[in-house]
């Protein structure tokens, strides 16, 4: 079946406003609905090539993604349509992708990571996030608002992939992002599955394939919770998330907007929604795994206190290489090198924290010194998560 289009890409918008009604809902049926399970299981190529037709934006002649004035929101920053179908709220039982992975796991990673990927490269370019978007010096529009950060796999091999804090997030659906995007909810659950039934070494191979085919961190953080979830199961596969400090701020600037219990659940009032309630428990779910309000530096440190110690401490000692070394970085340091630490005893809660020694006395003279390097002592002796 091909998809029911036209060639001129100015006109898409227009034509497809006259398509018959009965292919806007076989769409629907195709994406949304219970149906789409059918579709992912027996009709996969054809779903995929519909979702390319109606989700992007074609590209011009020229390359450049046709934008509207009159656009409002932020999907066209991500060459995505505004409002093609009901993804909102979001969930990651919503939509195609579970089933994708479900019943074709490599086609559907693939399809996702695809998704992602041009998603990404549309952004990086826009000027969504640009730190003056209004500035009268004319932007170069070849090149990303953001340079992109570098992350060094366990072969030696280097990656370069678009990041902000508005792409980390879109995991746990704490930035605005396309609701479409938010397909990484399905991924997480998926590789949360996997990792609970798998052995290392393919865990080994299918965190390797994601950071290869990946360009920016939307997948990546994806990596970064399953691994905090399971430290010892994962192992020398996290080690690439721990070599780069801006995936450390990035996770740790994510807890803040964790609620557990008391996140708020968007999909209450859409009660019309016979899968509603499903959507909601999903969410619901999510927000209470017990690792949410952990992040990289925990992860860190549980495996200075496992098997991969000698490695966790090499890519510490990258971090320690790496520019720039300001008050932020060298806290950071101080908080996840058990090298520094020093044992004591708080008798008054029967625990025992650690504290860095050798503090240099301009960090000394900070007012939360305190709090900056040992908030992450109290947990250290939490029994394993997985």
């Amino acid at each position: 079946m091909q998809p029911i289009g036209f060639d001129d890409a100015a006109d898409e918008d227009y034509e497809k406003s006259r398509r018959p009604h009965y292919v806007e809902e076989f769409c629907k049926m195709v994406f949304q609905g219970i149906e789409a399970a059918f579709f992912c299981k027996y009709d996969l190529d054809t779903l995929i090539k519909l979702a390319h037709y109606e989700w992007l934006i074609r590209k011009s002649k020229k390359g450049y993604s046709y934008r509207y004035s009159n656009t409002i929101g932020v999907n066209h920053y991500f060459r995505l349509y505004e409002h093609r179908y009901e993804f909102s709220p979001a969930s990651g039982a919503k939509g195609p992708f579970q089933h994708l992975l479900r019943f074709h796991p490599r086609k559907g990673l693939d399809f996702i990571l695809k998704l992602l990927n041009i998603a990404a490269e549309e952004y990086a370019y826009s000027e969504l996030d640009a730190p003056d978007p209004y500035s009268s010096t004319q932007r170069d529009f070849s090149k990303p608002v953001f340079e992109p950060l570098t992350i060094q796999l366990n072969d030696g091999t280097k990656i370069q992939q678009h990041y902000s804090g508005r792409l980390w997030a879109a995991y746990r659906g704490h930035s605005v992002i396309p609701d479409l995007l938010q397909s990484v909810m399905a991924l997480e659950n998926w590789l949360i599955a996997y990792a609970e039934y798998s052995e290392s070494d393919q865990l080994e191979w299918l965190f390797d394939y994601v950071l290869r085919n990946s360009n920016s961190v939307m997948p990546t953080a994806v990596l970064a919770s399953v691994a905090t979830g399971f430290p010892v199961k994962v192992g020398k596969s996290a080690l690439p998330l721990l070599r780069t400090a801006e995936l450390y701020h990035m996770d740790q600037s994510r807890i803040v907007h964790e609620r557990g219990g008391n996140e708020t659940n968007w999909h209450s009032g859409f009660q019309r929604d016979i899968m509603s309630e499903i959507y909601a428990e999903e969410r619901r779910s999510a927000a209470l795994r017990p690792w949410r309000t952990e992040h990289l530096e925990m992860l860190v440190i549980r495996l200075q206190f496992s098997g991969w110690r000698d490695a966790a401490l090499t890519a510490i000692d990258l971090l320690h290489a790496s520019e720039p070394q300001d008050e932020t970085m060298r806290f950071l340091l101080h908080r996840i090198d058990s090298r520094s630490w020093k044992p004591i005893e708080d008798k008054e809660n029967n625990r025992i924290i650690f504290e860095p020694e050798d503090l240099e006395p301009d960090l000394k003279v900070t007012g939360d010194a305190r709090v900056a390097c040992n908030g992450n002592g109290l947990r250290l002796l939490d029994p394993e998560v997985d």
